[in-house]
C-alpha cells in the first residue's frame, strides 16, 4: 500500500516538474518572438521610411515655439554603457555625441532634428 503511493506521489510530483518547464519554454518562446517583431519593426520603420532623420511633412509646433524649448549637445554619462544606449523618443536612434537635443516639457530627449521633423 505504501509503495503505491509514494509511486503515485511520484508521478504527480515528476508530472508537475514536466509541465512547470513546458510552460517556462512557452513563455521563453513567447518573449523572443515579442523581442523579434520589436527589431523587426524598428527595421521595418527606419528602412522604409520615405523621410530621413529631419526631413517630414505635417503640422506642429510653430518655429517660434520649437526654438523655444531647451536645447543642448548630447555628451555620454558615466553611468550609461555601450549595452545600454540612450535612445531618441521619437526615431528610436541611439544618441550621437555632440549632437544637438532638445528637451520636452515631459522630460523626454529628442534628437533635434526627429523633433523638427515632427513640427516642421
Amino acid at each position: 500500500m505504501r509503495s503505491k503511493v509514494l509511486g503515485i506521489v511520484i508521478q504527480v510530483v515528476v508530472m508537475i516538474i514536466i509541465v512547470s518547464v513546458v510552460l517556462l519554454l512557452l513563455v521563453i518562446g513567447v518573449q523572443i518572438l515579442i523581442h523579434a517583431c520589436m527589431v523587426v519593426g524598428r527595421t521595418f520603420r527606419r528602412g522604409l521610411s520615405t523621410t530621413e532623420r529631419g526631413g517630414s511633412e505635417g503640422g506642429g509646433m510653430s518655429p517660434e515655439d520649437l526654438e523655444r524649448l531647451p536645447s543642448y549637445d548630447f555628451q555620454a554619462v558615466a553611468k550609461s554603457s555601450s549595452s545600454n544606449p540612450i535612445e531618441c523618443a521619437i526615431c528610436l536612434e541611439s544618441f550621437a555625441m555632440g549632437e544637438k537635443c532638445r528637451m520636452l516639457p515631459v522630460l523626454n530627449c529628442e534628437v533635434s532634428t526627429c523633433f523638427s521633423a515632427l513640427n516642421p
